[in-house]
């Protein structure tokens, strides 16, 4: 019940700041060009998944992160973790649990992996977190650029003027 009202707090501020409300079309009118840079983002989630299920599968136990729920056995539990390290969460601990060699004294089928694994993560985090999070800003910037730009009595001075 309590939710509830804490949202109508949200309905009545848009209603009575007009540069919040024009600010809040711009991210609506933004949606279908955020689902064009979605669906990309997924296609590259799905491409490093499958790339990492071919390149990791053997590697089941790691010394930090990898372990029996997140690994790259299968697809899903692939496209999980890729998920996860596309957050930032823990994505240099599951490189170095790829990274070991039979010098790091690794068991052959449980945890050995190769010293140039880090290539995958690094451009998977370079491209997805870098690229990919950028596309999703420049989408918003396009549209509230085309909707509100250059002009005085824009939404976002609008909205700075009524908070303060």
């Amino acid at each position: 019940m309590f939710r509830v009202v804490r949202i109508s707090r949200l309905f009545k501020l848009v209603n009575k700041y007009k540069g919040f409300e024009a600010l809040l079309s711009v991210v609506q009118y933004a949606i279908p060009q955020l689902l064009n840079v979605l669906l990309l983002m997924m296609i590259f989630m799905f491409i490093f998944a499958v790339l990492g299920v071919y390149l990791f599968r053997g590697i089941t136990e790691g010394e930090i992160d990898i372990n029996e729920f997140h690994n790259f056995k299968n697809f899903g539990f692939a496209l999980m973790l890729c998920l996860r390290m596309i957050t930032g969460e823990n994505w240099p601990d599951i490189m170095s649990d790829t990274m070991l060699t039979s010098v790091d004294g690794c068991i052959e089928g449980v945890n050995c992996g190769n010293k140039l694994n880090w290539i995958y993560f690094v451009v998977y985090t370079l491209f997805m977190m870098n690229i990919i999070m950028q596309l999703f800003i420049l989408v918003i910037l396009e549209e509230f650029d085309k909707n509100y730009g250059g002009s005085e009595e824009g939404a976002l001075s609008k909205f700075k003027s009524d908070l303060e």
